[in-house]
């Protein structure tokens, strides 16, 4: 039984989230039309990714003292959360920044971009290697693969003079467009299934009343005919009394 999408409130925060994904590219797509260097979409992607880091960095303070065993491993990850708390805030301060005077301040830090990128990446990276090998921390295979990734798009990265926000913002749009469509189109799709189901429960509450009703009027009918019978077998009777009746009156 699907039930009515209208009434669950998923379905309206995912419709939300699918037409702002799909308005945010749409915007960013004709910022980078009109302007490449210090374009919407460029701070946008500046600022999102500075959001990206700062939380990643806030996320992992308290469970790191607590999952962490040699004291060296906690100060070098203070250190690295703290280098990732200053890079995500300059990202952020630098990509929301639409103030006409501190224009400078913006472009040097888009500009920077993947400087500021590739150096938390590379230093999550080194981190994690050093933590392990030296200091001996425990760790599995799907850690090493990730932060081996992330040693190497941070060299990647700092070393590819064409990596910048503008050329990432390229990527941001395609992903803002397949997340809003899927979205849009998944609440569409639940949508679809209710309506139609709605539509089947209806013409089969209409085909079971129109069966009962059918046999009803059969049966009516039935009962009517009986009735007809009865009434023959009544004046049958009726005639046939008469008839001996008048036979009985007549003289022998």
């Amino acid at each position: 039984m699907v039930k009515n999408p209208l009434k669950n409130y998923t379905f309206w925060f995912k419709l939300f989230g699918g037409v702002v994904l799909l308005a945010f590219a749409i915007i960013m797509f004709v910022s980078n039309l009109k302007d490449k260097e210090t374009s919407l979409a460029s701070k946008i992607v500046v600022g999102v990714t500075g959001g990206i880091v700062l939380i990643f960095a806030l996320y992992r303070l308290f469970p790191l003292f607590k999952t962490v065993e040699k004291t060296g491993t906690k100060w070098l990850c203070v250190l690295e959360i703290l280098v990732d708390v200053i890079a995500g805030a300059l990202l952020i301060t630098g990509g929301f920044n639409f103030k006409d005077e501190e224009a400078k301040y913006t472009n040097f830090v888009i500009s920077n971009y993947r400087y500021f990128l590739g150096a938390v990446l590379y230093l999550r990276g080194l981190v994690y290697f050093i933590t392990s090998i030296i200091f001996g921390e425990k760790s599995d295979g799907k850690q090493f693969i990730a932060n081996l990734v992330a040693i190497t798009f941070g060299v990647a990265v700092v070393c590819l003079e064409k990596f910048n926000a503008y050329e990432l913002s390229w990527a941001m749009i395609v992903m803002s467009v397949i997340s809003g469509g899927y979205l849009v189109g998944e609440g569409g799709y639940h949508y679809i299934n209710y309506r139609n189901q709605f539509k089947e429960n209806r013409d089969s509450k209409n085909k079971t009343e129109e069966t009962a009703d059918k046999a009803l009027d059969g049966i009516g009918e039935k009962s009517k005919d009986n009735v007809a019978e009865k009434d023959v077998e009544v004046n049958i009777l009726n005639n046939t009394e008469d008839e001996i009746g008048q036979n009985s009156d007549m003289p022998n």
